[in-house]
């Protein structure tokens, strides 16, 4: 068996238990004919808690080598995880490319996520070692949930056999989030296994990018034998997020065999942030180990800068097993580190005892200081549950407690709405209450809209509401449309705009219609600008349904804008469809949105922009996109004479001149070029004479 199924066999022993996800932006799907697969859906009963077969039965099964075992539900039925996962190799080893698909397809109607996942990832390995060519194809054909887990599984071991085919195909993949996965597989699959390829398998990938990211996995590896020459290697890497990554991982290495090795070693990091960040993983690590030994080393050093550097990344872990001594060693220390030091050691602390931690807080005498750690403590705190957070809240006085509660509350109205609720109530100033109990509706609505309607009237009169408005009625409207409505026809004024706004935005994605009906009863300027946002929050998944939708509201005050927006955004991703996509747009949009996708494709891929703007029929789009991409193309006279004499426009065509003149004007050879460019497009005297007269002699 090779290291890479070694390894996917003791991830799912331990259970048939994995994440599962779904392939997003996506540009185009590979067309493939979806194979045709009839098998049984599995039983209702695998979506109950039925009882497995004995344990004797078990044994049986496991002594027969899993003869009768023939289908997916029956390796659930055994009453083990570690039984379940034998049996499926074992099935899935026995099986033929029919057999594979159908028991995928078994598979696939599995109830429990986690089972289904791990059952298509060894499914999917055998089926990668039958035919990986195929089972790519497959893979994509069924749009399966779980896709981007099961690409590396396929590209990982086709490498291992074939590593220029497995090439050749992820560069075929249209797709460029599976591409990606594919391209970063082999990659990975190559630093492991052959090393010596990598830079030339990346030069052979569309996605390659940094082969000093997969090089590093290797190197962290040799740390264990040889920590000093690993640390070497990772500083000679050229890519500074690949060193990066691969200092790291030489530390973690080799501060679990030798920290004071490590520590002693910093010298030949030449980099400053480097080498920080070398010491702090260390350091980190040593405190875990052993907590006592490290402190006792770093205490020794006799260089404060180099002892300050560890304690820095020391002391937050440090007081998770010694509070006291790590508050004291913080204390010591002057300056920003010594404030640093404080935050990490109290907010490591008021983790464990909120209360003991804040009667410590009394030992730190500046005023300034103090406040800085509370409110550090506070934002840590309040990840880690609500009661360790209003024990620490208690604790304060009440002045300090009115400016911590609102940011506090928040995090904990996320889980607990009413109980954050209720504390702002209980404990807010009078003159406070507003502007709490508002920062705590707004996020408290996410959660629970419908709570945050009890405590709209306890609001102090003449508090700005606007936003808590837009807020409940987005939450509100992403579980039921027409109860927001009725909740809205009760309002007035600003607060009724506001809630228009919130409700339309969600709606615009599950409910077109009822949004566009939503924006024709607000105001003009609060109705132009929702529409730009829904275009845009529209033409993230669906560009084209952005622009449909839009239709609609043609001659409503910011139509244009919202085009605009959505052109934009779509050419951010994919140019070449937007710029479809613009050319079908209405006569009064459509110069605008083409000179919009030449702008951004010319940033990405000039030659490709160009081609396409010299493509487009004559009038003012094409003179647009031509201009817009004067600022892009290579800046030599041959490509930008040749965009600017593609303009048709006189007024359009100096306008580029002048631009164009003006880049080659900042260039290595300055003026001597620029004038020659001018020569090169015959530009007018008079314009000559206005350029170069302003220009550098």
């Amino acid at each position: 068996m090779t290291s890479g199924k070694a390894a996917l066999l003791v991830a799912v022993v331990a259970g048939l238990s994995f994440a599962v996800g779904r392939w997003t932006g996506q540009k185009g799907p590979v067309v493939l004919q979806v194979p045709t697969v009839t098998a049984p859906i599995i039983s209702e009963k695998l979506k109950s808690e039925a009882p497995a077969i004995s344990e004797a039965e078990a044994k049986d099964l496991r002594a027969s080598n899993y003869a009768s075992v023939d289908s997916i539900e029956k390796v659930l039925d055994l009453p083990t995880d570690y039984a379940q996962t034998e049996a499926l190799y074992i099935l899935a080893g026995r099986a033929d490319q029919p057999e594979l698909e159908q028991l995928i397809a078994q598979s696939m109607s599995v109830a429990n996520r986690h089972d289904r996942a791990a059952a298509l990832r060894i499914l999917f390995s055998r089926f990668a070692e039958l035919d990986p060519n195929a089972a790519v194809d497959y893979l994509i054909a069924i749009n399966l949930d779980i896709s981007d887990q099961i690409f590396p599984i396929i590209f990982d071991d086709w490498s291992k056999t074939d590593l220029n085919a497995a090439i050749a195909k992820a560069n075929l993949l249209t797709n460029i989030r599976q591409r990606t996965s594919a391209s970063r597989a082999i990659l990975m699959a190559t630093a492991r296994f052959n090393e010596g390829l990598l830079d030339q398998v990346a030069d052979s990938l569309i996605e390659a990018g940094d082969a000093d990211q997969f090089r590093g996995e290797a190197i962290g590896a040799r740390a264990n034998t040889d920590p000093l020459g690993a640390l070497q290697e990772a500083l000679s890497l050229k890519g500074m997020s690949g060193r990066y990554g691969t200092i790291y991982r030489v530390a973690i290495v080799w501060a679990r065999n030798d920290p004071a090795g490590a520590l002693q070693s910093i010298d030949i990091i030449a980099d400053a942030n480097m080498r920080e960040q070398f010491v702090g993983q260390v350091v980190t690590r040593w405190i875990q180990d052993d907590s006592e030994q490290a402190m006792q080393y770093i205490n020794s050093e006799p260089d404060a800068q180099a002892r300050n550097m560890m304690l820095k990344n020391a002391l937050g872990v440090y007081a998770q097993s010694n509070p006291e001594a790590a508050m004291n060693v913080a204390l010591q220390m002057r300056g920003d580190t010594g404030v640093r030091a404080l935050q990490q050691v109290m907010a490591s602390w008021a983790t464990t005892d909120p209360t003991s931690a804040m009667l410590a807080l009394n030992l730190i005498e500046s005023p300034a200081k103090r406040n800085q750690i509370i409110q550090n403590v506070g934002h840590n705190l309040s990840m880690h549950g609500s009661d360790k957070v209003l024990e620490w809240l208690d604790a304060l006085d009440v002045e300090t407690r009115s400016s911590q509660m609102g940011m506090v509350l928040m995090q904990i109205a996320q889980h607990e709405p009413r109980r954050a609720l209720e504390y702002v109530m209980a404990n807010s100033t009078e003159a406070d209450l507003g502007n709490t109990l508002v920062s705590v509706l707004q996020t408290a609505s996410r959660a629970n809209p419908g709570i945050v309607q009890d405590y709209i009237a306890q609001l102090p009169a003449g508090t700005n509401t606007d936003g808590l408005y837009r807020q409940i009625a987005s939450n509100l409207a992403a579980n039921d449309g027409q109860a927001t409505l009725q909740w809205i026809d009760g309002l007035t004024g600003s607060a009724k705009v506001s809630a228009l706004s919130g409700a339309a935005a969600t709606l615009a994605l599950n409910d077109p219609d009822l949004a566009s009906t939503l924006i024709t009863q607000m105001p003009n300027d609060a109705g132009s600008h929702l529409l730009q946002n829904i275009g845009v929050q529209m033409s993230r998944n669906d560009p084209a349904g952005a622009l449909v939708w839009l239709e609609q509201h043609r001659g409503r005050s910011g139509y244009e804008n919202a085009v605009a927006s959505v052109i934009k955004w779509s050419a951010r991703s994919d140019p070449r469809s937007a710029a479809i996509l613009a050319s079908r747009t209405h006569p009064s949009v459509r110069d605008t949105a083409l000179g919009s996708v030449a702008a951004i494709w010319g940033r990405s891929n000039s030659r490709q922009a160009t081609s396409w703007a010299l493509s487009l029929p004559a009038g003012a789009g094409r003179d647009m996109a031509l201009g817009n991409l004067v600022s892009s193309v290579p800046a030599d006279i041959p490509n930008l004479s040749s965009v600017v004499s593609s303009i048709a426009s006189d007024a359009s065509r100096n306008s580029a001149i002048q631009q164009a003149y003006s880049r080659l004007l900042a260039g290595d050879n300055n003026q001597a070029m620029a004038n020659a460019f001018l020569d090169d497009i015959g530009a007018l005297q008079e314009l000559r004479d206005q350029l170069q007269g302003g220009g550098r002699q």
